[in-house]
């Protein structure tokens, strides 16, 4: 797993993601439990269609800029594992004037 999480978070940084103030590789993993079922049709990375699974897994968190999102989205589908990975753009608000 930690190879996996290595070339993903580099495709990342590669595309400008993760960068905060003068460091980048700037991230973070949370371990969860997922679950899923492959549905007919599916590859699945782990699992069996048909069958609900569960399983640990590795939920990043990196600061991506609003013109890196297109890259780092297609970043994460070119190199994730998963299929079909969940990805969510979420925006913050860091600059405020206070």
């Amino acid at each position: 797993m930690a190879s996996k999480t290595a070339t993903f978070r580099g495709a990342l940084v590669a595309v400008g993601v993760g960068r905060i103030g003068k460091y980048d590789y700037c991230s973070s993993v949370s371990f969860v439990q997922g679950t899923w079922r492959p549905l007919v049709g599916s590859t699945p990375y782990q699992g069996q269609t048909g069958t609900i699974q569960h399983g640990q897994e590795c939920r990043p968190e990196m600061n991506c800029p609003r013109s890196c999102v297109r890259a780092a989205i297609a970043a994460i589908r070119e190199h994730h594992p998963y299929e079909t990975p969940l990805i969510n753009v979420v925006p913050l608000l860091t600059d405020l004037d206070t």
